[in-house]
């Protein structure tokens, strides 16, 4: 008997009151064959049970009512430790990835060239004032251009979790054509509000005020941008990847 190999790719992130948006990402992964691990961060909304209710493998790491991105990140490295897939997306309720192929060919192009790392564009979408609709990807298009991002990588026992970015040791990098869009400031300027108090508790614990730095100023403007002042993402190549 033949056995077939098939490749475990991973899609972890850290969630805390996601339940309007989480069975859009959840579906969005499923569809292109990735597995998902979340670690809830002791929600209150409902996304705990949604989350066991649709078998979704779960952690939970009790922060404080505060938003400890190291504590959760050590935790959410741990549970991809037991679980060793073959390839992690860090992940966000709010991130989603983009390849012209989608993941897993990309997956298999980093792995014809022995890499262990893929890096992609990265930007962040903005509310604009559209009326709130869902899901993010085919309703929010202004954004503004970020750091390329190294959070697709191949799992082995040195892999870890930081701000930003998956770690191992012994890096060779693809350097991807793909797109990471960040939906987060597309949310409801109330529930902006409520994640920038949590942002601000873990402050005063001691997180690093790196870590949240622009809730600042997006709090200033009350979570409304101006589309003159942003990128349209219609209007560029990038748009190909996921329209």
């Amino acid at each position: 008997m033949v056995k077939i190999y098939v490749m475990r790719i991973l899609v972890a992130a850290n969630c805390y009151n996601e339940l309007p948006y989480i069975p859009y990402m959840v579906e969005y992964y499923r569809n292109q064959g990735c597995e998902l691990l979340i670690n809830d961060n002791y929600s209150t909304d409902g996304t705990y049970e949604w989350l066991m209710e649709n078998r979704i493998p779960t952690v939970r790491t009790d922060t404080n009512e505060s938003f400890l991105l190291q504590k959760l990140n050590l935790e959410l490295t741990k549970a991809v430790q037991i679980l060793k897939p073959d390839w992690v997306l860090y992940c966000g309720i709010d991130i989603y990835y983009f390849f012209p192929k989608g993941i897993k060919e990309e997956i298999m192009i980093a792995e014809s060239k022995n890499c262990n790392l893929i890096e992609v564009n990265h930007c962040t979408a903005y509310n604009t004032g559209e009326d709130f609709q869902l899901p993010f990807y085919k309703n929010y298009f202004y954004v503004s251009l970020g750091r390329r991002l190294q959070m697709v990588a191949k799992f082995d026992n040195t892999l870890s979790f930081g701000p930003d970015a998956l770690r191992v040791q012994s890096k060779r990098v693809h350097f991807s054509n793909g797109l990471l869009i960040n939906y987060g400031m597309c949310k409801p300027p109330q529930e902006r509000e409520e994640t920038f108090n949590r942002r601000k508790k873990a402050w005063e614990l001691g997180e690093s005020k790196g870590h949240g730095v622009h809730y600042k100023p997006a709090h200033d403007k009350n979570w409304l941008w101006e589309k003159e002042k942003l990128l349209d993402v219609r209007k560029t190549n990038l748009f190909n990847l996921f329209k």
